[in-house]
């Protein structure tokens, strides 16, 4: 009886590491549930108290982080590997998220927008509308920030924290502010350190 308490206690302990826990927490949470998924791949960690709507409509890659209170509430979305979603992240809508993304905490991306043309209907019936949002490959959405309906961010972009996107963003540009406007190119820095060299 000793030994079987000892060996409860030992795998307790290995699934609560640190790093371990969040393995865990995504295959014991999603991999029952795997088939109501459009399509899943593992390992995904997600952290305490996220909110997943609509998972018919997901799409997630290998290597996804959700982290706190995130929370996911799509018509379309699509995932790509090694994405990471911070705390209290809202995604919405109709969402294409390419491969190595950072998107920090309390980030929001509502990939609809509301009709607000039809003045005989109070906003609340007014309904709403999605061109959708998609972000390539290689992008980091710093913190607070809010990506509107119908944003393509390219490749390499960077989002500073707080900025308000409501336009596209270009291959390796950096942008900020409200709205967001363009800083600096990321590829011209790599040109000019290349040519200083």
């Amino acid at each position: 009886m000793r030994s079987i308490v000892m060996a409860a206690r030992n795998i307790y302990r290995w699934l609560h590491s640190t790093n371990r826990n969040f393995i865990v927490r995504g295959y014991i949470r999603f991999f029952p549930s795997k088939h109501l998924f459009r399509e899943i791949h593992f390992p995904i960690y997600v952290w305490q108290n996220v909110y997943l709507r609509n998972k018919g409509c997901i799409s997630f890659g290998r290597n996804v982080t959700l982290c706190h209170n995130a929370h996911i509430s799509p018509t379309n979305l699509n995932v790509g590997d090694n994405v990471w979603i911070g705390a209290n992240c809202f995604l919405c809508g109709n969402v294409v998220i390419g491969n190595n993304v950072l998107i920090g905490p309390n980030v929001s991306i509502p990939g609809s927008s509301h009709n607000i043309d039809d003045l005989s209907r109070p906003i609340l019936k007014s309904g709403a509308t999605s061109v959708g949002t998609t972000i390539d490959d290689d992008v980091w959405i710093g913190a607070n920030a809010v990506i509107l309906d119908g944003v393509h961010i390219h490749t390499g972009a960077v989002i500073g924290a707080g900025s308000v996107v409501t336009k596209g963003v270009g291959h390796y540009e950096v942008v900020g502010g409200i709205p967001a406007k363009l800083i600096k190119t990321r590829k011209a820095a790599v040109v000019e350190e290349a040519d200083k060299g």
